[in-house]
Order: structure tokens, then C-alpha cells, then sequence
């Protein structure tokens, strides 16, 4: 586990930043950064159950954020996504989310229009990093967890 400061709160543990048990989200609390939901038929590379809420549970957040560059690169390769606003309105449908709060936050993380072509392989860690902070409220992970992420899923 980690090391809590004095009011258990946030303390840097190595390289992720840890929370209190208590004050955890569910993302970190998974090690599902972004909050995929598990599937009856597939099972995640570091997958090792699922939550009550049927959310993916991995092994360490860099497994979790790995599945999340798999789930963005087949929205590419197989839908065709080239803007922010594709890819968050598919990951976060607005009838379960704040979709259009979502789109805004990663696209201003990304510096980009949110309806703009990017290329996503240029700026993963950001992506990453920015859907991580929107799903949890904070980012709770230095660079070095998403750059072994994007590098397990081969995404570069």
C-alpha cells in the first residue's frame, strides 16, 4: 500500500500519487483510470475481476491505461475516429455522461478543436492523462505510468 500524510490524504508513493482507501475513486480504486466496463466475453491483458458496478479491475493502473489505448486505436483503425469529439462522445455517451464538459476538457488538455482532426499517436500520454483527470477528478499518475502504458499497448 502507500505511505498517507497526516490527514491521509494524498502523499507520493514511487510514481503514482496515492489516496486514502476511503477517498479513492472508483477509477484509481480499480486501477481503471478511465472506467472501462468489463465484458462477459473478453477478459483484459491484467484484468483481475470486476467491481460491483461492473467496472474492470487491473493489476496496475498501466494495464488499465494500456486497454484504453487499445479501445482509442480500434476507435481509429475501425471507425475511422479523427477528432476529440468522436472519440469522448464514444467513450462517454451522453446519455450516462457530461459528454460535451468531457470533449471540452480533452481537447483544451490536448490543445486542439474539439472537432479538428489530430492524430491521436502524436499525443497519447496527453489523451491518457486528460481522460484520466476527467473520469477521477485528478490525475493521480506521473508521466513515466503513461508512458508504459502507450508503450504495452504498442501505440506509437
Amino acid at each position: 500500500m502507500g505511505e498517507y500524510n497526516s490527514k491521509g490524504k494524498q502523499s507520493h508513493i514511487g510514481e503514482i500519487i496515492m489516496t486514502s482507501p476511503e477517498d479513492a475513486t472508483r477509477g484509481v480504486r480499480n486501477k481503471n483510470p478511465c472506467n472501462i466496463r468489463s465484458n462477459n466475453n473478453f477478459v483484459w491483458r491484467g484484468q483481475i475481476g470486476r467491481d460491483s458496478g461492473q467496472f474492470c479491475v487491473f493489476s496496475s493502473p498501466e494495464l488499465g491505461l494500456r486497454a484504453v489505448c487499445i479501445i482509442l486505436t480500434h476507435y481509429e483503425k475501425y471507425l475511422g475516429f479523427t477528432t476529440v469529439e468522436q472519440y469522448i462522445h464514444r467513450w462517454a455517451p451522453p446519455q450516462e455522461n457530461p459528454t460535451g464538459h468531457y470533449v471540452g476538457f480533452v481537447a483544451g488538455q490536448l490543445g486542439v478543436s474539439p472537432t479538428a482532426p489530430f492524430n491521436l499517436h502524436n499525443k497519447p500520454t496527453v489523451m491518457l492523462r486528460a481522460m484520466t483527470e476527467f473520469e477521477n477528478g485528478f490525475n493521480p499518475y506521473s508521466n513515466t505510468v503513461y508512458l508504459r502504458a502507450v508503450a504495452l499497448s504498442h501505440m506509437h
